[in-house]
C-alpha cells in the first residue's frame, strides 16, 4: 500500500511541477523586465 501512495504522490508532484513551472518562469521574466524598466536598463541583456 505504501508504494502505491508514494507513486501517487510522486506523480501528483511531477504533474504539478509541469503545470506550474511555465507560470513560474513567466512570472520571473515579468518581474525581471519590471526591475529592468525601473532601473532604466534596456529590455534585453546585451
Amino acid at each position: 500500500m505504501k508504494l502505491t501512495v508514494i507513486a501517487v504522490l510522486l506523480t501528483t508532484a511531477i504533474l504539478t511541477g509541469v503545470v506550474f513551472f511555465p507560470i513560474y518562469v513567466e512570472l520571473w521574466l515579468i518581474g525581471w523586465r519590471i526591475n529592468a524598466i525601473i532601473r532604466g536598463m534596456p529590455d534585453k541583456p546585451e
